[in-house]
């Protein structure tokens, strides 16, 4: 039976940067929780996932803050589309 034990511990710049990447995670999927369109729901969903999964090994500092800064953006225009449809 495999170990979930990690081989490596990461640093504490490492540890925070992925609280912030899960947070970041956590908060688009709630923003694409209040769709009311199924479809629509679904879709991003589906979009997020995949983003966050094809980086998830990444180790380039440059790569991961570039992608949190467009997580980030993403959750803002989610926000202001959310705000607009209402």
């Amino acid at each position: 039976m495999a170990s979930r034990i990690p081989t490596a511990v990461p640093s504490l710049k490492q540890f925070l940067k992925r609280q912030e990447v899960l947070g970041l995670y956590r908060d688009i999927i709630r923003a694409i929780n209040n769709f009311d369109n199924k479809s629509d729901k679904n879709y991003f969903l589906a979009w997020t996932r995949e983003e966050f999964k094809k980086y998830k090994y990444e180790t380039d500092g440059d790569v991961i803050n570039f992608q949190i800064a467009r997580a980030r953006k993403t959750l803002k225009d989610l926000s202001v589309s959310m705000n607009l449809s209402k």
